[in-house]
């Protein structure tokens, strides 16, 4: 497959993080990379990234991870070019990559008939059951704070060219603020992707309870071979 990845960034400290060229030389295995910085960088910084991503820009837009994923489908890449891959991969660097996504691509490579897939779906209102995603996905009682991760999130032709999944990404850079973002950006997309009936599925193929990526429970979920940490784990004390 040819993949692109559109992968959002954000560097308060003006400086790209030793973790994110870890990530990047990664994910140059499997796609090409178009790199967006929201915030400000010191000069030179992109210029590091040469060698690992096709195209890198720097624009200050504080509308978060949506907002660069729209700028990049929009207007750095653009619909047309993105036309010629099948499959984008939307990726920002909230995350450390911890192993291999060899085994994660090679996976979705033997399931053809998808439109789109993640590494991991969690439902903050999962408390009580354990759900399989394609019997969840497939029910009516998904709920709506089901979220597939779009940390890490991968469409395909008959996706991303559908007209209602291209304007959730041009309307989605409006939002500024981080709770609209999850509610209507990170839920909404999963529920439009739902809604619009796509066939989808996750690496892990369990529904998980809250967002298990920022809970002790992500340290079970690599020895699964989930690819990714969550830097924030390191930053905030969750539990």
């Amino acid at each position: 497959m040819r993949r692109a990845c559109l992968f959002a960034g954000f560097n308060p400290t003006k400086w790209i993080s030793g973790y994110v060229f870890n990530y990047l030389r990664e994910l140059s295995n499997y796609c090409e990379i178009f790199y967006l910085c929201d915030g400000q960088l010191e000069k030179g910084e992109l210029d590091k990234l040469k060698g690992l991503v096709k195209k890198a820009a720097n624009i200050s837009h504080g509308k978060y991870d949506f907002g660069s994923y729209s700028l990049l489908a929009q207007k750095i890449v653009g619909w047309e070019e993105l036309k010629n891959y099948d499959e984008v991969v939307f990726a920002n660097d909230s995350c450390l990559c911890v192993n291999s996504l060899s085994k994660v691509f090679s996976h979705f490579e033997r399931k053809e008939d998808l439109d789109f897939w993640a590494l991991l779906g969690t439902d903050d209102n999962n408390t009580k059951q354990v759900f399989n995603f394609q019997e969840y996905w497939n029910s009516s009682i998904i709920s709506s704070t089901f979220c597939l991760g779009s940390y890490f999130l991968v469409f395909r032709k008959r996706c991303l060219t559908d007209p209602a999944v291209r304007s959730f990404f041009m309307d989605c850079n409006r939002f500024s603020d981080r709770n609209d973002v999850c509610l209507f950006c990170e839920y909404g997309l999963t529920q439009l992707l739902h809604y619009k009936g796509f066939k989808g599925d996750t690496y892990l193929p369990n529904i998980y309870r809250f967002s298990s990526t920022y809970m002790l429970e992500s340290l079970n979920l690599i020895k699964k071979n989930f690819p990714l940490l969550k830097v924030r784990i390191f930053i905030d004390n969750i539990g």
